[in-house]
C-alpha cells in the first residue's frame, strides 16, 4: 500500500508539473509583435510577472500618472448641450448615416433605477434592413463630447446594442489634415473599441492608428480577442447587462507611453506602437460601415444601445492641441414619462410590413406558405393547417434567458398552434429546443415562454409556430427579450 501511494503521488507531481509548463494563454492575435502584450490571466492578481520570461509583462504601468482633471457624467438632468453634441450625416455609401433623431434620454428616477442605472440614461437607436421606412435603414447615432482630450483614461458604462451588422463603438477622432497626400504629413488618429468583431459579441477589437490617408495606407496596431482569452467571466458582450469600456492613454515620451484596454476593470490588451498625440473628442455610438460583412448583417429592425455614465480621468502628460473641438447645437428626443425602449429581438412583431402573401422577417418551411392579413385595424399572420413559420435572431448564445410573449388564436380545427425556440448553430438546428407553449382551439390571448440556451455551440435561436394538420391559426403579436 505504501508503495501504491508512493507512485500515486508521483504521478499527480508530474501530473502537476506538465500542467503548469503550458504557460501564458495566446490569443493568436499579437503574433511576434513586442508592442502588444498578452499576460497568462490578466484577471488573476496573484499571478505576478516574471521578467525573465520571456515576452511576458502584465498589461500594468511603471508609473502613476498624475492627473489634472476628471470630466463626469452620468446624463442626471439629461444632455447638456455644453458637453456634448452630435451629428446628423452620412457614413459613406449603403446605409443612412447617423441621426440625432435616434438619440434619446431619460431621467425619470423610478426608470432609470429599474434599469440598474445612475442619474440618467442615454438611448442611442439604430434601425437595421428591416426598417419600416427605407430611408431608415442602416441609420444609427452618436454621442459627442464638445471638447478635446489628451492623455488619460476614459471610461463608459453601457449596454450594448445586442444586433450584428452594425458597429456599437467608443472612440477618439483627430483628422487634423484630411486631405493628406503623404503618410508622414497625415495628422490622424483614432483610438478604437468597436464590436461585434466577426459578427460575434463574444469577441471585440481594439485599434489605434496614429497615421491615416486612406484605408490601404496608414499606421495601424489592432488585435480582436475572445471573452474566454481573456478570463471574462461573463457570456457575451450583448448579454443585457451593463458592462465598462475603459481605455487608458499615455504619452509621456521620459516614461510611460501606450494604451491599455480594459473591460470591466480587467485590462485585456496593450499596445506601445502607433499612439496618438493630438487631443479629440470622445465619440460613443452605433454605426454603419460602408462594408458591413466583417460585422454580419442586420437583419433586425430597430435596436438599442444604452450609456449610464461617461468619465474621462485626463494627465499631466504632453498631447497636441490643434482642434477646436465639436460643434453643433442639437435638440434630443427627452422621454419624460415615457417607458425606456427595450431590446425586442422580433422584428416585424406586428405584421405591419409585408404583402398578403408575405411578412417582413418571416420565413416558412418549403411546404408552407405565408399568409398575411388584417381584421378589425390588427394585422395578423396566419398559419395554415400543418404549416410551420419562422424567424432567426442572431447571436444568442448558452446562458442567454429569452423571453417570448405571444398573442395567437385558434381560427379553424380542432388541433393545436405549437410554440417554441430552437437553438441554431450556422443555420442549422443545434442540439437544444425549447418546451412548446400550445394554443388549442378552445384558447386564445397571450402566453409566455422563458427559456435558457443550453448548447454551446448555438450561435443563435429560431422563434416557430407550426399547426397541426387541418388546424388553422392566427399570431396577432410576438415580442422576445431578455429575461
Amino acid at each position: 500500500m505504501k508503495k501504491f501511494l508512493a507512485l500515486l503521488m508521483c504521478f499527480l507531481l508530474v501530473f502537476a508539473l506538465a500542467a503548469c509548463g503550458d504557460g501564458g494563454k495566446n490569443d493568436g492575435n499579437t503574433g511576434d509583435d513586442p508592442s502588444i502584450t498578452d499576460p497568462d490571466d490578466p484577471s488573476d492578481p496573484d499571478d505576478p510577472e516574471d521578467p525573465d520570461e520571456p515576452g511576458k509583462q502584465e498589461y500594468t504601468w511603471n508609473s502613476e500618472p498624475v492627473v489634472t482633471e476628471t470630466f463626469f457624467d452620468d446624463f442626471e438632468n439629461g444632455i447638456d448641450g455644453t458637453k456634448w453634441t452630435s451629428t446628423n450625416t452620412g457614413w459613406g455609401e449603403n446605409n443612412n448615416g447617423v441621426s440625432t433623431d435616434n438619440v434619446m434620454y431619460s431621467t425619470n428616477k423610478e426608470k432609470v433605477e429599474a434599469e440598474g442605472a445612475t442619474g440618467g440614461i442615454v438611448v442611442l437607436k439604430a434601425t437595421g434592413d428591416y426598417a419600416a421606412n427605407k430611408n431608415e435603414k442602416r441609420e444609427g447615432a452618436v454621442l459627442i463630447t464638445r471638447d478635446d482630450y489628451g492623455a488619460g483614461k476614459y471610461e463608459v458604462r453601457m449596454k450594448v446594442l445586442p444586433r450584428e451588422g452594425q458597429c456599437t463603438a467608443i472612440w477618439t477622432y483627430f483628422n487634423g489634415t484630411p486631405n493628406a497626400t503623404d503618410l508622414e504629413d497625415s495628422k490622424y488618429s483614432e483610438i478604437d473599441i468597436e464590436l461585434p468583431e466577426g459578427g460575434d459579441f463574444r469577441e471585440m477589437s481594439a485599434t489605434t492608428y496614429e497615421k491615416y490617408i486612406d484605408k490601404t495606407n496608414m499606421n495601424q496596431t489592432s488585435s480582436h480577442f475572445t471573452l474566454e482569452e481573456k478570463g471574462l467571466d461573463f457570456i457575451s458582450l450583448n448579454d443585457g447587462d451593463w458592462h465598462t469600456f475603459a481605455f487608458e492613454w499615455r504619452t509621456d515620451d521620459d516614461g510611460e507611453r501606450g494604451i491599455i484596454w480594459y473591460i470591466d476593470d480587467v485590462p485585456v490588451v496593450k499596445y506601445t506602437t502607433d499612439v496618438p498625440v493630438y487631443t479629440a473628442p470622445l465619440w460613443i455610438g452605433t454605426h454603419f460601415p460602408d462594408n458591413p460583412s466583417w460585422l454580419g448583417v442586420p437583419n433586425f429592425e430597430t435596436a438599442y444601445m444604452y450609456i449610464d455614465w461617461v468619465r474621462i480621468t485626463s494627465y499631466d502628460e504632453e498631447t497636441i492641441d490643434e482642434s477646436n473641438g465639436s460643434e453643433g447645437d442639437f435638440t434630443f428626443t427627452d422621454l419624460g414619462n415615457a417607458d425606456i425602449p427595450q431590446n425586442n429581438f422580433i422584428s416585424n412583431g406586428t405584421f405591419d410590413q409585408g404583402t398578403e402573401s408575405s411578412a417582413v422577417a418571416w420565413s416558412a418551411d418549403r411546404n408552407s406558405s405565408i399568409v398575411r392579413g388584417s381584421e378589425n385595424y390588427v394585422n395578423y399572420l396566419q398559419v395554415n393547417p400543418g404549416n410551420t413559420i419562422y424567424q432567426e435572431i442572431d447571436n444568442q448564445y448558452k446562458g442567454h434567458t429569452l423571453q417570448l410573449v405571444v398573442n395567437a388564436k385558434i381560427t379553424g380545427g380542432s388541433g393545436t398552434l405549437h410554440v417554441y425556440l430552437e437553438e441554431m448553430y450556422g443555420g442549422i438546428l443545434s442540439q437544444g429546443t425549447s418546451e412548446e407553449i400550445e394554443f388549442r382551439h378552445t384558447i386564445s390571448g397571450e402566453k409566455t415562454l422563458t427559456y435558457q440556451i443550453k448548447d454551446d455551440d448555438t450561435d443563435s435561436i429560431r422563434v416557430v409556430f407550426k399547426t397541426d394538420e387541418g388546424t388553422t391559426a392566427q399570431i396577432t403579436s410576438v415580442e422576445l427579450y431578455y429575461a
